[in-house]
């Protein structure tokens, strides 16, 4: 089965949530998804050991690739968490799994009623909780909803719960009752440090020629500013923000946009994942992503695209 008959038949199944590069389904008995992709993800199932506790398939639109999703209590929870993952590449056979057991702020579902078919018997009532959020403004932003604790946030930002699968309003209760982000453990404007150079991720945009004369770049969380600094005297547009450095610097669009070791110091799961889709909503062309990883304290410079997320070799930099 090539690319194009593969899309063809999932372009024929009558339900599922579509989005622009994956269509997400319930996995159910029978699948009801024609007898082709039922014959192929048997034969995915059995090839990479997804028994049934895989519950939800993931179809990538793109390429020939289907993920098996395992959401305990998927029609009893109103937003089930992703407590397990497995990804097949149906071209070469190969598969990668990846546990969500230990993330505390692990990936979760909403508008349940599009996974299933229209004549499931809980299609209604998932429906009708996602009427009632979407009442309530609760899909305005949905960049980081998709995730537990920015979503928890926000049902109390709003002053509501949801019981089973219905959204009601929070009892009156006082501030002890709300839910409170993780305890900053790290004084963060202490681990900006003072430079003399460019910044290895700097360096490399430069080096690979992803930052050129004319491109505009700004700092995510500049610190200090070595890195503003350092570009404009070579000739470079670069500007930056600092919450506690540079407060008063001005957040902007640019081709460029820096996100150089700031999430390491964020401790907060949510406020961390707020940040980046920040930083993501300001690069125009390009968004560098820097961190530490703690096993070996070596940095780890990464780039993304705003319109997709490849990995490269080229010192583990993401690029279009």
């Amino acid at each position: 089965m090539n690319l194009a008959e593969y899309k063809q038949l999932l372009a024929a199944i009558p339900y599922g949530k579509r989005l622009p590069s994956a269509l997400y389904l319930y996995r159910d008995e029978p699948l009801q998804l024609g007898d082709a992709i039922e014959t192929l993800v048997q034969r995915a199932a059995i090839s990479c050991g997804a028994t049934q506790l895989y519950n939800v398939l993931k179809f990538r639109l793109d390429e020939l690739k289907v993920s098996f999703l395992a959401y305990p209590d998927f029609l009893d929870d109103p937003h089930p968490a992703l407590r397990h993952a497995i990804t097949i590449d149906l071209t070469t056979g190969k598969h990668r799994e990846t546990d969500y057991a230990g993330n505390i702020n692990p990936p979760i579902l909403h508008r349940k009623e599009a996974f299933v078919p229209h004549n499931h018997p809980k299609r209604a009532q998932f429906a009708a909780l996602t009427q009632a959020e979407e009442a309530h403004g609760l899909y305005e932003n949905s960049a980081t909803i998709g995730f537990k604790l920015n979503w928890e946030r926000l049902l109390a930002a709003k002053g509501l719960t949801v019981e089973g699968q219905s959204l009601r309003p929070i009892d009156i209760a006082g501030p002890e009752d709300m839910p409170l982000p993780v305890t900053r453990g790290i004084d963060r404007h202490k681990t900006a440090l003072t430079r003399y150079d460019l910044s290895k991720p700097v360096k490399t945009l430069v080096e690979y020629g992803l930052l050129k004369t004319g491109t505009t770049f700004f700092d995510y969380g500049c610190g200090q500013g070595s890195d503003v600094n350092g570009l404009r005297a070579l000739g470079y547009a670069a500007s930056g923000w600092d919450p506690v450095h540079k407060p008063d610097g001005l957040k902007q669009m640019a081709d460029v946009v820096n996100l150089g070791y700031v999430l390491n110091v964020i401790e907060d799961p949510a406020e961390r994942l707020d940040s980046l889709v920040d930083a993501y909503r300001h690069a125009e062309r390009l968004l560098v992503v820097s961190g530490l990883i703690q096993q070996t304290n070596q940095a780890l410079p990464l780039a993304t695209t705003p319109r997709r997320w490849r990995y490269s070799r080229l010192r583990g930099t993401l690029r279009r």
